[in-house]
């Protein structure tokens, strides 16, 4: 093979020993053929075919039936991916599921087969999350807006990723970021005036978490940051929000009211007002798994 003529042709001189396997590069080269294969059968196979028989036959016109076709028009959008979701031993009926119920009140005309590309990854991580509701529900709206013909438009590939590096809290973090659209965030630093300079001892401190009903709600200014990382959110500290009383809720914090009373002729606490908001990619990203 190829590959073989390749891994031998090495510098004169060069150690047997330092050579890879052969035959473990060429099952590494098998398995990849595999996959590649597997991959190309169900792009060929994402046509759905004659999934809407049903709807020009007279029985179709009653509520009930028209509901029924919905677990149908799913299974042929999906019947492409069996392939490679069997193969996986991913849960596909537990999927299914989910998807009726998030399209429950789509017509089954726009209920089309989803991409690849966003499909086979969202329902693999979809399969390692069933055990946490914000996350199984991320992966299960994106999945049914890939599904849906007047959604799909909006589906973007890095969602999938972006809900692979979400905590749980974080997912519930973010929405009520996206409810609110914009929510006060402070800081607090100590400064010392002679020599003039100071730190912040307190960072992105807000009551997010409790409206979250976070289960760790310490870890709050991580999970701020990396919604930032990820681009799902701005969070600024060098502005801040001019509504009346908007800030109160948080300043009269006992946390933040016991680090206030600590000032002294050295040192002095003062807070850092700011806020975090829903960034467009955020946006975005609502539409399709949050909503």
């Amino acid at each position: 093979m190829k590959v073989s003529r390749t891994v031998l042709r090495g510098e004169r001189g060069s150690n047997p020993s330092d050579l890879p396997d052969l035959n473990i590069v060429n099952r590494r080269y098998y398995m990849d053929e595999l996959n590649n294969k597997a991959l190309e059968e169900v792009a060929k196979q994402l046509p759905v075919k004659d999934l809407y028989e049903d709807l020009g036959k007279p029985t179709a016109q009653s509520v009930g039936n028209v509901l029924g076709l919905i677990p149908r028009a799913i299974n042929g959008a999906l019947e492409p991916l069996h392939i490679w979701i069997l193969n996986k031993e991913y849960n596909i009926e537990r999927t299914k599921k989910l998807l009726e119920d998030k399209l429950l009140n789509v017509a089954p005309e726009d209920i089309v087969e989803p991409e690849a590309y966003v499909a086979v990854p969202a329902i693999q991580s979809l399969s390692y999350s069933m055990s946490d509701d914000n996350l199984r529900n991320l992966y299960a709206n994106l999945l049914a807006s890939a599904m849906n013909i007047n959604k799909k438009q909006y589906v973007h590939p890095s969602f999938t990723e972006v809900i692979k590096q979400l905590a749980p809290d974080e997912a519930k973090v973010f929405d009520v970021i996206r409810r609110y659209n914009v929510y006060p965030v402070i800081w607090v630093r100590r400064e010392k005036e002679k020599p003039k300079g100071g730190v912040y001892v307190l960072n992105s401190f807000s009551t997010i978490n409790k409206i979250a009903n976070c289960n760790y709600p310490d870890r709050l200014p991580e999970y701020l940051e990396n919604l930032a990382r990820l681009k799902l959110v701005n969070l600024y500290n060098d502005r801040y929000l001019v509504a009346a009383d908007v800030y109160k809720e948080v300043e009269e914090c006992e946390l933040i009211k016991s680090l206030i009373g600590k000032s002294d002729e050295e040192y002095t606490f003062e807070i850092n007002r700011g806020y975090v908001e829903l960034s467009i990619f955020g946006g975005s990203f609502s539409k399709v798994c949050c909503e």
